[in-house]
């Protein structure tokens, strides 16, 4: 279950994966994981392959990586093969470890462009684009897809089998069709099925946020890795926690204090990157998942909304953090 993943030529010691999250996974993100460990990867914000290869938009807040960061996954989202070309090379030449296609986004701004989860539908295109990819041999390119759920806009083992045979190094399988919203389950039968499809890896993804689930998403799928999202923010020791549980090892969950801690770090990574001011701000949209275990967490949810400098986030996350 728990165990070294192999991704073409690449070896990593776990299998669990950081997965890329739109206005979250940056480096002051990623940087958190790897302070605890446990994990194989990290991976960026989903890039705009046409902005890298065109050197129109190379901010530090989206290819920035902390010297804290070992092995970082490149996604990258065009419909372009050229252009995903051009990209591939500079983040090959810019140290990514990893490249990742995504097939998986499901906003309507993306679809329209024809990239995301729009690809599924276009089997040649695909072909074209990891073919595109592959850069040269050391390189691994994975591919993020979504399943089909009896859509009938792609046949998902179908796609599965494309990818490998056009050079993908494992493909990774959100369980939920890109109209699903999160209270939809995801499922693990649809990704069952995917594994058994291709010889290369299948890595799992949706509603993994415990050993538990995680014990239940293999025993139903038999993934060789599994890539956690949105249970990680705030929860930057999570794959820590898991590893140790499913090893039966036991894991000290932080004190509230060193988790107040961990969210300061976090905002003011921020500020190197996109200032003071819209660093603060993004501090309402982490404060809940920080805050997940405190008292009063709605009272300081409220206080967040009332703040406008780092000095004064630090005098609540004191208060509010201290008092557990």
């Amino acid at each position: 279950m728990l165990q070294s993943l192999v991704i073409g030529k690449k070896q990593f010691e776990s299998n669990l994966i950081q997965a890329p999250l739109a206005g979250i996974s940056c480096a002051p993100f990623r940087e958190l994981v790897w302070q605890f460990g446990g994990v194989a990867y990290c991976c960026t914000e989903m890039l705009s392959a046409l902005h890298i290869a065109s050197g129109t938009d190379r901010s530090p807040r989206y290819q920035a990586r902390s010297s804290r960061e070992k092995n970082l996954c490149w996604q990258l989202s065009s419909n372009k093969p050229d252009v995903l070309a051009r990209a591939s090379e500079y983040a090959i030449k810019n140290h990514a470890d990893i490249l990742d296609l995504n097939c998986g986004c499901p906003q309507p701004k993306i679809r329209k462009k024809g990239c995301g989860s729009q690809l599924l539908s276009d089997e040649k295109k695909l072909s074209q684009l990891v073919k595109a990819m592959k850069q040269d041999n050391k390189t691994p390119v994975t591919v993020k897809m979504r399943i089909d759920a009896g859509r009938g806009e792609f046949c998902e083992m179908t796609v599965a089998k494309i990818l490998e045979e056009a050079g993908a190094d494992a493909i990774i399988v959100h369980g939920r069709h890109w109209t699903h919203d999160y209270d939809v389950a995801c499922q693990l039968d649809a990704i069952a099925k995917i594994v058994s499809s291709v010889a290369i890896p299948v890595i799992g993804n949706g509603d993994i946020t415990n050993a538990k689930q995680l014990s239940e998403f293999f025993s139903k799928t038999r993934c060789a890795g599994f890539m956690i999202a949105r249970a990680s923010v705030g929860q930057p020791w999570l794959f820590q926690q898991i590893s140790s549980e499913i090893a039966e090892k036991s894991f000290q969950l932080p004190a509230s204090f060193e988790i107040g801690q961990l969210f300061l770090r976090h905002i003011r990574g921020l500020i190197e990157f996109d200032g003071e001011r819209n660093a603060i701000f993004q501090s309402r949209k982490f404060g809940k998942y920080y805050a997940r275990t405190i008292e009063n967490k709605n009272e300081f949810l409220m206080r967040l909304y009332e703040i406008d400098s780092l000095s004064a986030l630090e005098k609540i996350v004191h208060y509010y953090f201290n008092a557990n």
